[in-house]
């Protein structure tokens, strides 16, 4: 009798498919699994070639007052904006807005305009500790005076019908003493202070010449005149 010849079909089925799979861009893991296309190049990060580089880090920016800052207080980041929720006199919440202005100054709003408490409290005989706020609502007998000092001299406001208003004082600088030597100008001196006369040195007898100095704005003023024949 003749043997029947062995098929082996399923052998070449087996080599096409991995054959196929090769051919589409797949590879063949140890398993007999199609693993995941080599097309195109590597995505990690790093700014290698073909990938841009990395946008910079940006510069954290100044944080906000943990309180609403007083106004024309100085600030570093301009044109920063900080909101705030303060409770007023009567006991409603206020909703405040603090800018840095150009000029490197807090400049403090409110969220509307100041309104009386109904009914009134009995006004107070102390000064708030914060720097009162033009226009806004108070609740200080009016013969009360609230100065809050400046660099030389002091803001002054008084409570008139409810509303803080500012009160003008004159600011009388100290008068300046004259060295024992004759400043030359642009020299500091006294900032708050000025000088009510000029500070006069002659050194004629020396060969030199007078000088008159002026302390104003911080800083020595001189002018030097000849000798008299």
């Amino acid at each position: 009798m003749a043997r029947k010849p062995i098929r082996r079909a399923p052998f070449v089925v087996t080599v096409a498919v991995a054959a196929a799979a090769v051919a589409c861009g797949g590879s063949v893991d140890s398993d007999g699994g199609a693993g995941s296309g080599a097309t195109g190049g590597s995505s990690g990060s790093g700014g290698g070639i073909g990938n841009p580089p990395p946008p910079p880090t940006p510069t954290p920016k100044t944080p906000c007052p943990a309180l609403a800052p007083t106004q024309n207080t100085a600030c570093s980041s301009v044109g920063q904006t900080c909101s705030y929720t303060q409770t007023d006199e009567c006991g409603s919440e206020v909703a405040v807005s603090a800018v840095c202005a150009p000029d490197a100054v807090w400049d403090v709003s409110y969220s509307g305009p100041s309104v009386s408490c109904n009914p009134p409290p009995p006004p107070v005989e102390t000064c708030p500790v914060a720097e009162p706020t033009l226009g806004q609502y108070c609740n200080v007998i009016s013969t009360e005076l609230c100065s809050y000092p400046t660099t030389c001299c002091s803001n002054v406001y008084q409570c008139m019908d409810e509303t803080w208003v500012e009160v003008s004082l004159e600011c009388n600088p100290p008068a300046v003493a004259c060295p024992s030597v004759a400043p030359t100008t642009g020299q500091a001196c006294d900032p708050c202070g000025q000088t009510f006369a000029p500070c006069e040195y002659n050194a004629c007898s020396s060969g030199g010449s007078i000088i008159r100095a002026d302390c104003a704005g911080g800083s020595w003023t001189t002018q030097k005149s000849p000798c008299p024949a």
